[in-house]
């Protein structure tokens, strides 16, 4: 994907937190005296297209490139080994090819872990291929092509000395800034685009802009910006950074003294008390929290929240602890459990408009589509019914919920279950459609309530002279509209 453009790793920083002063400028006087940080680095070539005295070359160039540039004190100190390797776990290792992020970390935690055989012993494993491809994008035609790169690396995660903990994946045409580049990312530094998290040294505070892809040159002066076919920023005509994705045309990349201070004192914490190199921490600590939300993390991992350290980790299988969903691989966590996966998250997903999504009782347990109801089943939401209509809960009618209904759907006479069936009236304590009211009666007649025991029916009004009975506002029987006080129409 790029002969000249460094497309670089995406950092996955996971780390313990141990305190805002990590990155700071203030050093552990015990650590100060301390001139060089030594380091062992396993080289695993899986090259096909260079031979092994063309790896061996590269490597001496990029080896000596890292010393020049980590030259602040503890200054950087590499002794490598070389292993050529063809495939492992079954895989060519000179196509280092994966449908997602979570594929490539899982065969890199199972074969090419950072080693540590004691505190003090161990090396760092770098595994060098011809193609890198992890997950898929878009092309400009709209075409699905793999998403590569020119190296990969992470920071260690979780502390566990005895957990796996994966290396770093580069080509090995790249260019000699490029090893570099990703041992900057070991030692703490994010992309020139990216922000810094918390109080730390702000190291990228002067590049602008940032993000993808407008940043990914933001370390080229003015006017110095190369463009590829498709209108990115792909070379620098000029100096620019190491941490840039884009590479100088004349050779001239750099750290700036914030960089400088960052990676010497994320190598001082790599560091024992008595100077010597710290396998362990080299393995599982990286030093600052590196996420906020979850999408900020890769995919497969979430954003673990913890009170001093923010860190991006594998999510869970199935059954293993969590207190929200975003922390299992199947995106559901139900009492404190990684569960089954839900059905569905909104009716939509169910894709028919016969069903809904049911979430339960409160939202508790699994969502799973569910055939909606018919008038006259217990509800609780609209969603829930045919006629998208439920009813409130009615105790008096020893409705323990509501009930779907289609509104209006009921005439006189029809059994129902709540007034709002009924075309006209009311629905009586028979669950029989009525009338309510005079108006809910043809012209020249009135709604004899009763006593609501058998029926409301409606009635021819009375003429003059007929009785029409003893109460109050009882005019509405006759045709005048007046009952008198002995009972009879005037």
């Amino acid at each position: 994907m790029k002969n000249i453009k460094r497309i670089l790793s995406v950092v996955v920083a996971i780390c313990l937190f141990v305190g805002i002063a990590l990155f700071s400028s203030i050093s552990t006087a015990s650590k100060d005296e301390f001139t060089q940080w030594k380091v062992n680095i396993q080289f695993v070539s899986g090259s096909k297209t260079r031979t092994d005295a063309e790896v061996q070359a590269k490597i001496e160039e990029w080896v000596r490139v890292a010393e020049r540039v980590y030259l602040r004190k503890p200054a950087l100190k590499i002794t490598w080994t070389l292993v050529k390797q063809a495939t492992k776990d079954g895989k060519d290792l000179s196509q280092m090819i994966f449908d997602s992020n979570a594929q490539y970390a899982s065969f890199m935690d199972r074969n090419f872990d950072n080693v540590a055989v004691t505190k003090t012993s161990g090396h760092l494993t770098v595994l060098i291929t011809d193609k890198l491809c992890i997950g898929s994008k878009k092309d400009a035609s709209g075409n699905t092509v793999p998403t590569c790169w020119g190296g990969y690396a992470h920071f260690p995660h979780w502390v566990n000395p005895f957990s796996r903990k994966r290396g770093i994946t580069i080509l090995a045409d790249k260019d000699k800034y490029t090893f570099t580049h990703e041992l900057g990312h070991i030692f703490g530094l994010k992309h020139t685009f990216e922000p810094y998290v918390g109080f730390n040294l702000q190291c990228n505070d002067s590049y602008k802009p940032k993000g993808k892809p407008a940043g990914e040159c933001n370390s080229c002066p003015n006017g110095k910006i190369v463009y590829d076919s498709n209108g990115d920023p792909s070379q620098c005509n000029g100096p620019a950074n190491i941490m840039d994705y884009c590479t100088s045309v004349t050779g001239n990349e750099f750290f700036n003294p914030c960089q400088e201070e960052r990676a010497a004192n994320q190598r001082q914490i790599y560091m024992t008390d008595s100077g010597e190199t710290n396998y362990f921490k080299l393995k599982g600590l990286a030093g600052e929290e590196i996420c906020t939300k979850d999408g900020e993390c890769e995919e497969g991992r979430y954003c673990g929240k913890g009170l001093t350290h923010n860190q991006c980790l594998e999510r869970e299988p199935l059954g293993q602890g969590c207190t929200r969903g975003g922390e299992c691989d199947s995106g559901r966590c139900y009492l404190f459990k990684c569960a089954e996966a839900d059905d569905c998250q909104v009716d939509d997903d169910c894709g028919s408009s016969k069903l809904y999504c049911n979430t339960g009782v409160a939202e508790l347990g699994r969502n799973v589509c569910t055939a909606k109801l018919v008038d006259g089943q217990a509800c609780t939401k609209d969603q829930q019914c045919t006629s998208a209509k439920c009813s409130e809960w009615r105790p008096q009618d020893g409705q323990a919920s509501g009930v779907c209904y289609t509104p209006s759907s009921k005439v006189g006479g029809e059994p129902c279950r709540i007034d709002l069936e009924c075309k006209v009236g009311k629905c009586n304590s028979n669950k029989t459609c009525v009338c309510k009211s005079d108006g809910d009666c043809k012209s020249g007649y009135w709604c004899d309530g009763g006593v609501d025991l058998a029926g409301n029916v409606c009635k021819r009004k009375l003429g003059k002279g007929e009785s029409c009975g003893f109460g109050v506002n009882i005019g509405h029987r006759c045709l005048s509209g007046k009952c008198s006080l002995l009972g009879k129409c005037t």
